[in-house]
């Protein structure tokens, strides 16, 4: 084909595509698709649907945002505030946990601890100072004297109550046949009443007498203690009665009898303070 006949077959190509828009050629002489073809507008779609077709397209809806589920503060815990969230689910629930916190009633459940020894009411210690005539058999009657250290715990109820103690000391006693004197040591029993108190003690000495030139010397010599006074709380006035069995090595063992007066000056101790009781706490509906 010469050149003056591809000349004229472009030319006819041309007005061809300019006699029908409708069709275009494409690269490599292949039909395009005309703008719009298959992907515009259905029929019958009105001007305005024409134009939102041909506009941006719109972004995806939001997902649903997700609320963190409320969390109430534990027994004996404070919950801190949740961390606010963008937007307004996060101020949605900033909201709902302090409406909730205002709203919910804490309770308080005591539950009491079973101890076996309760702590006493009655809690006092000073010094005991006691003295008297003093029967030994076979010298004269001489005198005694008692210097202790005493302890007392007691519990009351209502006007009566009981009380246990402990002593422990010098003692000396004197007569014109003899003397001697040693280390008592006792713990007591009693009861409690109004402005009074009777008490018995039970112990021990460690012991040195001279007795009709005898000289001996004795450990756990047992004695049995009485006492039966008035009790006005840091004082008490006693009566102080006293038997024992003074065994010893060095000298005869003998029995000897005591009655005297016994003065306490005693200071009164707050008791211990209770075990704290175990709380627990549960929310309320």
């Amino acid at each position: 084909m010469s050149q003056r006949s591809l000349r004229l077959a472009c030319l006819a190509a041309v007005f061809g595509c300019a006699a029908y828009p409708g069709v275009s050629l494409g690269q490599g002489g292949e039909e395009a698709t005309a703008p719009g073809e298959g992907e515009g507008p259905a029929a019958g779609a009105g001007p305005e649907d024409t134009q939102d077709a041909g506009a941006t397209p719109r972004p995806a809806a939001d997902p649903p945002t997700r609320t963190a589920p409320l969390v109430v503060a534990g027994p004996g815990e404070e919950q801190s505030p949740p961390a606010v969230a963008k937007g307004q689910a996060g101020q949605e629930l900033h909201d709902a946990h302090y409406r909730v916190k205002k709203e919910t009633d804490v309770l308080t459940v005591r539950r009491k601890r079973k101890t076996g020894v309760k702590p006493p009411d009655d809690l006092r210690a000073g010094l005991s100072l006691a003295a008297g005539s003093v029967a030994t058999p076979g010298i004269d009657q001489g005198w005694y004297g008692r210097l202790d250290f005493t302890t007392l715990a007691g519990k009351r109820k209502g006007l009566f109550g009981g009380v246990i103690g402990a002593d422990a000391g010098f003692e000396y006693w004197t007569s014109t046949g003899g003397s001697g004197g040693g280390i008592p040591i006792a713990v007591g029993f009693g009861a409690l009443g109004p402005l009074s108190h009777f008490g018995i003690d039970l112990g021990f000495e460690f012991l040195i007498d001279d007795r009709d030139d005898d000289l001996g010397f004795g450990i756990y010599a047992p004695f049995a203690r009485g006492k039966l006074g008035f009790d006005f709380g840091s004082v008490m006035i006693l009566a102080d009665s006293q038997i024992q069995y003074r065994w010893q090595w060095g000298a005869d063992d003998y029995t000897d009898y005591r009655l005297g007066l016994n003065i306490r000056l005693l200071g009164e101790q707050d008791p211990p303070p209770p075990r704290p009781r175990a709380q627990r706490q549960r929310t309320g509906d």
